[in-house]
Order: C-alpha cells, then sequence, then structure tokens
C-alpha cells in the first residue's frame, strides 16, 4: 500500500492507528474507558473533513457494508417499530469484558468511507458518523451539561455491563484497525 499526503499526514495517521492499537488492547483488558480516546482518533481518521485523513493517506478506502444495512436496502419496512438493533455480535474476552465485532454479509460489498459513514447504526435516525462525532464532542473532547440524542439513546441499550455506544465506538475501532493492519502488511507498519 502506497501512502500519499503530506508527511505530516502520514505521520499522523500512523500515529492514530498505533493509538487505536494500544486503546484496543487494553480495552480488552478490562480498560472500557478507553472509548473516549478511540472516539477522537475516529473523527480525525473518518471524519474530520470532507476528506478524512485515512482518504489523504492511503487513497479509495473502501470499508464492508453492514449486514443490517444490506437487509434494509431489501426490506426498509423493517425499521417500522424497530426501536434499536445490534449492529453486530457481542462476545466476552476472558477477563469477562463485552467486545462488539460489527457484522457484515457474506458477500462482503466495500462501500466507500462517506457512505459507510452514513449508514444507520443501532437506531434509525443515528449514523457512524454521528455516534463517533457524538461521543468525541460530548464525552471525549468536551465535558457538556448534557447529552445529545445519540447519547440518550445510546446509553440506554446495555450489552453486558456497557452502553451501546461504548461498544459501538470499539466495534468501529476494531474494524478499521484490523482493515488498515491487513492492508500494510508488507510494509510492517505497525
Amino acid at each position: 500500500m502506497d501512502l500519499t499526503g503530506t508527511q505530516k499526514q502520514r505521520e499522523d495517521l500512523i500515529k492514530s492507528f498505533r493509538l487505536l492499537d494500544f486503546y484496543l488492547n487494553h480495552f480488552e483488558k478490562g480498560k472500557v474507558e478507553l472509548y473516549l480516546p478511540m472516539a477522537t482518533e475516529l473523527n480525525k481518521l473518518l471524519c474530520d473533513s470532507n476528506t478524512p485523513l485515512v482518504v489523504l493517506v492511503i487513497g479509495d478506502v473502501k470499508l464492508p457494508r453492514l449486514y443490517f444495512t444490506k437487509l434494509l436496502q431489501e426490506m426498509p419496512s423493517l425499521l417500522d417499530g424497530l426501536e434499536h438493533f445490534m449492529p453486530g455480535k457481542l462476545s466476552f474476552t476472558k477477563r469477562g469484558v463485552p467486545i462488539f465485532n460489527l457484522v457484515f454479509s457474506q458477500e462482503v460489498e466495500l462501500i466507500d468511507i462517506k457512505d459507510w459513514l452514513n449508514q444507520i447504526f443501532f437506531k434509525e435516525g443515528i449514523t457512524i458518523r454521528e455516534l463517533i462525532k457524538s461521543v468525541r464532542d460530548k464525552e471525549a473532547a468536551h465535558s457538556d451539561p448534557d447529552y445529545n440524542e445519540v447519547l440518550k439513546n445510546t446509553r440506554e441499550w446495555l450489552y453486558g455491563n456497557e452502553a451501546s455506544h461504548i461498544l459501538g465506538i470499539y466495534g468501529i475501532s476494531r474494524l478499521l484497525f484490523d482493515v488498515f493492519k491487513d492492508a500494510n502488511k508488507k510494509e510492517n507498519i505497525l
């Protein structure tokens, strides 16, 4: 994989992925509050501008469409009366820490970052982009007096002992890190 962008952008990207690696490993050991800096790195990598950092440095990045998004394309009526859905699988580490892995259809369909970020996540009206930005803006980077509607909703739904937004940020981080790591095996950047 040839990295493009400026030298600083390449350095920023590599640092972000190294930080995600650290946060993911320690989250899985029980340091669940590391979802907060994960959200900040996800925002930097995916949401910070019209052309996200991953696109500036890596180029034409595509991520797998969520299984539920594919189902909704085929049967939009699934949303009728649906209060909440789980876009992945919950499992537990040996230490009992809940972890969340996103689920994709068997015929993995890769889509560009903009479309990937605009998929609904947990509930109609919440997208992946809105989840990342809400956690970053309302919990990680600022201490606001109140939660926004995204966090009010996701805090109500628990998986294990953790609110869905925490596990959602973990799942997004895990996917993005794993995709980047697989794409860079030859270069051994991480």
